[in-house]
């Protein structure tokens, strides 16, 4: 097995004999780091499922749901859009840290699937951004309308065109960042200080038009 070059690969840990017989050990720091999250994302799926269940219960159930379905959907998105960000984050860099992964990693040659976690990693990031700005938009516009009759018919003829048009441009924004990731590949990588040696995280070389994402 050979070893990937130190200029197009910086810290790879493919084909290094060190880290294919690397043990990892329970009780290090990066360990606790990614277990903690799990303690309060574990609730969380349950808020979002509820979340999403009376958004849905109010489009197809035949009694009147007393809430504002625009808002409630462009909330759904913003719930999701965060937690696919944190799995993506949590793929990237908090699992493989841990050194779990480490000896597995030193024998995966470089492609595009491990490049795809880089990549959803800050697609999902932007994502969950700008979706919040979308709810504080809608809740700006309920604002500046009272809640009557003729209001909400209004409200809906505001919102609907806004979320039509600004759902679709929400989930194409992060492209204009991410896109020079497509011809990239994905690679293990050891994290730099104050992580321990055997720590390592998803990153990518080859990207288009010599960009670089600094971190770790």
């Amino acid at each position: 097995m050979t070893t990937l070059s130190a200029t197009a690969f910086p810290q790879a840990v493919y084909g290094n004999t060190t880290y294919e017989q690397f043990h990892p050990s329970w009780d290090t720091w990066p360990v606790m780091v990614a277990v903690i999250p799990l303690v309060y994302m574990i609730p969380t799926v349950f808020v979002i499922a509820r979340i999403i269940h009376v958004y849905c219960q109010s489009l197809f159930s035949r009694k009147n749901v007393p809430i504002n379905q625009h808002i409630f959907l462009v909330l759904s998105l913003a719930q999701v859009m965060s937690f696919l960000y944190f799995v993506a984050d949590y793929m990237m860099l908090r699992l493989p840290a841990t050194g779990f992964f480490t000896a597995s990693c030193a024998t995966i040659v470089p492609n595009h699937y491990l490049k795809l976690i880089f990549f959803f990693t800050f697609y999902f990031n932007y994502s969950a951004m700008i979706f919040p700005f979308l709810l504080c938009l809608l809740r700006l516009i309920l604002v500046n309308f009272p809640s009557t009759h003729s209001m909400e018919m209004k409200l809906s003829q505001i919102n609907g065109p806004v979320l039509a048009a600004s759902i679709p441009l929400a989930l194409i924004y992060p492209m204009c960042f991410t896109f020079f990731l497509i011809p990239a590949v994905g690679y293990c990588r050891q994290l730099g200080g104050p992580y321990p040696f055997g720590s390592v995280s998803i990153y990518y070389s080859g990207g288009a038009f010599g960009n670089v994402i600094r971190y770790g």
